[in-house]
């Protein structure tokens, strides 16, 4: 090894010693993607960090209704990982767009699946008092209805229904 290598080595020696990675808050690393040797650039995502403060409830729903919604109506939710339990809820937010509507920029001809488009809309739930630990997982997944003043008897159906899918959930 030369004397020029050599110096290179103890400089990355020093810089390393005098590095400090911190995390912007507090927080979870879900994966490192990182060996000894790797190379990391600012535009590599190398280790997924979820902030502690960031978890949310977000319910998918059909476009058609979307009219109808607004912030503070109550919603009911099941989970996947709580079969049974009825959660309740309201809505906090509904996303103002989704990306169902965009078509990627490209000097590419389009082609039918890439015009595709989505008939969803995203709202955000509050998060239920009584939703138990294990099931505030990231990823967890379930059926929410969300109840409007101008239901009326479909209202009764809808909750009859939540239920039901409450339950097929022990199946």
């Amino acid at each position: 090894m030369n004397a020029d290598n050599a110096a290179r080595i103890r400089s990355a020696q020093i810089d390393l010693e005098d590095t400090t990675i911190l995390a912007p808050q507090d927080g979870i690393v879900t994966a490192v993607n990182l060996s000894p040797g790797n190379q990391v650039r600012s535009t590599a995502s190398v280790m997924p960090f979820i902030e502690a403060d960031s978890l949310r409830l977000v319910g998918v729903f059909k476009q058609n209704g979307s009219g109808a919604l607004t912030a503070g109506m109550p919603a009911e939710l099941v989970l996947d990982a709580a079969p049974g339990k009825i959660l309740s809820s309201s809505v906090s937010l509904i996303s103002p767009g989704t990306s169902g509507g965009q078509i990627p920029v490209s000097s590419d001809l389009l082609s039918a699946a890439s015009i595709g488009s989505s008939s969803e809309v995203l709202v955000i739930l509050e998060w239920p008092v009584d939703l138990p630990a294990h099931a505030a997982n990231l990823g967890m997944v379930g059926s929410a209805t969300v109840y409007s003043p101008e239901a009326g008897p479909f209202e009764i159906l809808a909750k009859i229904l939540l239920r039901i899918r409450g339950l097929v959930a022990y199946l």
